[in-house]
């Protein structure tokens, strides 16, 4: 892993792709500021890892964040740009019975 994947300096997380940019958008990222998120596991960075895959997997726009200290990654989906799109990934993520809540970030 490059220095560019560790917490801090981190780029912004990725807008809402399309399934198939999904896969493409980079794996570790930093929220966006104000941005509207479903947090699915806040765990160590491998398992993180391995969870955003498999999110990604199901056409969801997953990536892994800092967490509250420098072992421990939040997994977040999003951001949404709308209560509709926030709801219909909430939907899904919930279908595939994956533990999840919303967040909003002001950091």
């Amino acid at each position: 892993m490059s220095a560019n994947n560790e917490a801090p300096g981190l780029p912004p997380s990725p807008a809402a792709a399309a399934p198939s940019d999904v896969k493409s958008a980079p794996l570790f990222a930093n929220p966006q500021r104000g941005g509207l998120y479903l947090q699915v596991g806040a765990v160590e960075k491998g398992m993180a890892m391995v969870i955003a895959e498999g999110l990604r997997q199901h056409g969801l726009a997953s990536f892994v964040a800092p967490g509250p200290s420098e072992r421990i990654f939040r997994v977040l989906v999003g951001p949404f740009a709308t209560q509709d799109e926030y709801k219909r990934a909430k939907a899904q993520v919930d279908s595939i019975d994956v533990g999840n809540f919303g967040r909003q970030y002001e950091k």
